[in-house]
């Protein structure tokens, strides 16, 4: 990278800059119980467990490609004979209100200090729900730092470790993959997935410290992945103030 050229940072959101806490193990699909007028012929215990399952089933595939949580809830509203008392948007809408998100410890810190180099900063995430509504919880949690902007995986139906969907961060950006590093706690999704879209650096924040081998069977090329593995934000900023976090 040109060292006249201060590189850039993306990040993950869920488990890298905000913490993924729910109110309720049914937060899913809470909305639809609230605004359903006709529970008595709903079980929502069903609907609740068909939810899990539905995600558990999805996420499990792997697949490259990335669905609206609004989508999932068409599906149950039909299968499940809901009837609501709004249209179902405002469900969708409501449900990032069942979470308790809060800051991962030091990425407030962590930010500052990219802001004080002038190094530009953006979030990349997986995510099912809306960009708008998931940036907004991160500027109520994170008030006052320079995210350039939030792109999520189900706006472009692309989600990691698809190379595409870091083309389309990239691009947004205005950076090229080999002066750009992004930071993420997925090995699958993050490490694997950056790596082989050609950034500078992959940081893994293994915040449950998971055995790396445990990735193994998954990857063909697992021993080739080169990645860097961090435990807290105060070890980036170390690197940071370094210099060495390209």
């Amino acid at each position: 990278m040109d060292k006249k050229n201060k590189g850039a940072v993306l990040f993950d959101c869920w488990s890298t800059l905000i913490t993924f806490e729910a109110k309720r193990d049914d937060w899913n699909t809470l909305t639809l119980e609230r605004h359903c007028v006709n529970r008595s012929a709903v079980d929502f215990k069903e609907v609740h467990l068909f939810a899990q399952d539905f995600f558990r089933r999805y996420y499990f595939s792997m697949s490259p490609y990335e669905i609206q949580i609004g989508q999932l809830l068409s599906l149950v509203v039909l299968l499940f004979d809901i009837k609501l008392d709004c249209p179902l948007e405002v469900c969708t809408h409501e449900i990032l209100t069942n979470l308790a998100p809060k800051p991962v410890e030091k990425v407030s810190s962590f930010l500052k200090a990219l802001e004080e180099k002038e190094i530009p900063y953006a979030i990349l995430s997986n995510t099912v729900y809306d960009d708008a509504e998931t940036f907004a919880i991160v500027k109520r949690l994170l008030p006052g730092h320079a995210f350039r902007f939030f792109l999520g995986s189900a706006t472009v139906g692309v989600k990691k470790p698809n190379k595409l969907f870091f083309d389309a961060g990239l691009h947004l950006l205005g950076k090229r993959s080999e002066e750009t590093v992004y930071v993420g706690d997925s090995f699958l999704a993050d490490v694997n997935g950056s790596f082989h879209a050609g950034f500078a650096r992959s940081y893994w924040l293994n915040f449950d410290r998971e055995n790396p081998l445990a990735f193994r069977s998954f990857l063909d090329d697992f021993s080739s992945i080169r990645y860097s593995e961090i435990k807290s934000y105060d070890e980036m900023i170390d690197l940071l103030e370094k210099g060495e976090l390209f």
